[in-house]
């Protein structure tokens, strides 16, 4: 939701996944969340240490 409009934000994302055959759905959406979780990861940890700052 956009905090100033109200309104109601798509974002797309979109994941380009190399694999081998026999490799489900569930396991590509998976692995997709878990790399979600590490980059917020990385980007907390940044905060804290005060990396990424100019």
């Amino acid at each position: 939701m956009d905090k100033k409009t109200g309104e109601l934000v798509r974002e797309v994302a979109y994941f380009l996944c190399h694999t081998g055959p026999g490799v489900t759905l569930a396991a590509l959406v998976t692995a997709a969340g878990q790399r979600w979780m590490v980059e917020e990861s990385f980007q907390v940890a940044k905060g804290q240490v005060g990396a990424g700052r100019a």
